[in-house]
C-alpha cells in the first residue's frame, strides 16, 4: 500500500469537485483565504512539489490526465496513468474514482496533522 503524503491529499482534496489545470491547483493550495491547504499545513506549495505529487497520483490511477481537444472545444481524457506529454501547464487532471476512494477515506479531522 502507498504511503499518501499529505500533499497528495491536498490535492485530491482540490480536483475532487472539478477538474483543474496545474496552475488553479497552486493557486488554490496557496490561497489566502483561512481555509486553504497553505494556512492549515503552514507552509506554501511549490509548483515543483505540486509537479511531482500529480505525478504520483496520476501514476497510481488516483487522478486522471486530460488534454484540450484539437477538434472540438472539450477536454480529452488521456489513457490510464498516463502523465502529459507536453509540459504540465496545457494538461487538466480531475479524481478518479479510485481517487475518490482514497479521499473519501481521509478523515477531516486528520487532514491539517497529516504531514509529509
Amino acid at each position: 500500500m502507498v504511503a499518501w503524503t499529505s500533499t497528495d491529499m491536498f490535492i485530491l482534496d482540490v480536483v475532487a469537485d472539478d477538474v483543474e489545470n496545474l496552475g488553479d491547483i497552486v493557486l488554490r493550495l496557496n490561497s489566502s483565504i483561512p481555509s486553504a491547504w497553505r494556512h492549515r499545513a503552514g507552509r506554501s506549495f511549490s509548483r515543483e512539489e505540486v509537479v511531482l505529487s500529480l505525478s504520483r497520483l496520476v501514476k497510481h490511477n488516483l487522478v486522471q490526465t486530460y488534454v484540450e481537444d484539437d477538434k472540438e472545444p472539450a477536454l480529452r481524457a488521456l489513457s490510464s496513468s498516463s502523465l502529459p506529454s507536453e509540459a504540465y501547464e496545457a494538461a487538466w487532471f480531475g479524481i478518479t474514482s479510485q481517487g475518490r476512494i482514497v479521499h473519501s477515506s481521509w478523515e477531516p479531522d486528520n487532514r491539517s496533522s497529516n504531514q509529509d
